[in-house]
């Protein structure tokens, strides 16, 4: 996560929501699409998509 924050801004709580979403291979409900759309392996899900 520490090259995330450098190039896209991923800040400590956007950082640990993400590997929580990840280790546990869960997916990722949010709003806040642009903040994790660039982390590999996460599945997000936003009502504002289809």
């Amino acid at each position: 996560m520490e090259g995330f924050a450098l190039s896209h801004g991923l800040n400590i709580p956007a950082a640990l929501i993400a590997a929580t979403s990840l280790v546990h291979k869960a997916d990722l409900y949010t709003l806040n699409t642009k903040d994790f759309r660039f982390i590999p392996g996460i599945q997000l899900y936003s009502p504002n998509t289809s």
